[in-house]
């Protein structure tokens, strides 16, 4: 499949070298220059893209992987309604939340009950 450049009548194997060649054009293309913007950017093809691509992650190490399995909590499923608080406005509501969550002595709580945003202040219902 052959592209044709429509401001200088150049010929292109496909759309990826076009946009190519549409984007680094210093004079001229100002037509298409929207165009080659917009498929470089949906197809991935800029700089940043292919960097964001390659991010240069490793696999966690054995050890790492035992000790984030130690901190996980892990649900039984069974949910508990407890009154709760939001942090911001200091409303008080009742919630259905984790009975391992309920009795976690961890739990944050403002005046005895569990924390919670309620989602008037932006919380996830």
């Amino acid at each position: 499949m052959s592209v044709t450049c429509h401001s200088c009548d150049g010929e292109f194997p496909d759309y990826h070298a076009l946009a190519m060649h549409i984007s680094t054009a210093q004079h001229g293309h100002n037509s298409g220059k929207k165009w080659a913007a917009k498929y470089i950017l949906l197809n991935g093809l800029s700089a940043a893209a292919r960097k964001d691509r390659d991010n240069g992650r490793v696999p966690l190490p054995e050890n790492y992987k035992e000790n984030k399995a130690s901190t996980q909590l892990m649900l039984s499923g069974e949910n508990k309604v407890v009154n709760t608080t939001c942090p911001r406005c200091s409303v008080n509501m009742h919630k259905a939340l984790p009975v391992e969550f309920v009795n976690l002595p961890l739990a944050w709580r403002v005046n005895g009950n569990i924390a919670r945003i309620c989602s008037n202040c932006g919380g996830k219902e």
